[in-house]
């Protein structure tokens, strides 16, 4: 078994153990409307969401002059991602996360990023 397997295996049982911890989320981006270049007209608009679970680590808010938000770091499995700068939000429960200007850690098994909340 390649360690990559073995790692991948272990991080499985891991995120089992968060249980209540990880919490069902969704990652959507933008619609994206293909387009035909035949006909010069848009062909379909496409909507990207996926589910996965993302254990929401800490919640620090900060201030500057003009505004006070909240951010939160979040761990998502690479696996479950992909690239997470194709997306632009991140809905947990009611909470929506703007996943702009994200400050990502990612070790190819887990990734670490930075939110801002809606």
């Amino acid at each position: 078994m390649s360690l990559r397997n073995t790692i991948n295996k272990s991080l499985e049982v891991a995120w089992k153990q968060f249980k209540d911890l990880a919490v069902l989320a969704t990652l959507t981006k933008k619609p994206v409307a293909t387009f035909d270049f035949s006909t010069g007209q848009n062909i379909a608009t496409v909507d990207t969401a996926i589910s996965l679970k993302v254990v929401i680590l800490e919640a620090k808010s900060s201030k500057n002059s003009e505004t006070t938000s909240t951010q939160v770091s979040c761990i998502f499995k690479t696996k479950d991602t992909g690239d997470l700068g194709l997306y632009d939000e991140l809905l947990v429960g009611t909470t929506k996360y703007r996943l702009s200007n994200l400050v990502v850690v990612n070790n190819s098994f887990i990734v670490t990023a930075d939110l801002e909340k809606l």
